[in-house]
């Protein structure tokens, strides 16, 4: 979901997102750059609290990055245009949204309406797999989009 700010995260999604990181199991989180940077480390570690949360936001905010568990359970890909990828099972993306599936894929459909035609053939494209495959697929499963 797009988002206009200056951080990728406000404070009541940082929480949840913190809340959402520690009930998956994870004591700390992952973050990497998905563009060069300079005088950034490869792999920043953060601790899966709200402060851990709030510091990759302050030191973050202005890169593209992914932020993921050790386990790969799931990946929360964060861009400086606003717009948020979050791969997992269905009950970290409800706890990292705090919001029911079923919502999250309105909110989804909404915004493709919303959205120019070439963006918007696209997104619809990407939302139609969503909502037939989410529900067929297993823990493991690889879904080609």
């Amino acid at each position: 979901m797009p988002m206009e700010s200056s951080s990728h995260f406000d404070q009541e999604t940082i929480t949840i997102l913190a809340d959402a990181i520690r009930r998956e199991g994870s004591e700390i989180f992952y973050a990497v750059a998905l563009e060069k940077l300079e005088d950034f480390p490869e792999v920043i570690v953060f601790p899966a609290v709200q402060q851990g949360v709030d510091l990759f936001n302050s030191l973050c905010s202005h890169f593209n990055f992914a932020i993921f568990s050790a386990s790969l359970n799931w990946v929360y890909v964060c861009t400086t245009d606003g717009y948020y990828i979050v791969v997992g099972e269905v009950g970290f993306i409800q706890s990292a949204y705090n919001q029911e599936i079923y919502k999250l894929l309105e909110d989804f459909e909404r915004y493709i309406d919303r959205s120019g035609s070439r963006t918007s053939t696209l997104l619809e494209y990407v939302f139609n797999k969503c909502k037939t495959i989410y529900r067929d697929s297993e823990f493991g499963d690889w879904i080609s989009i």
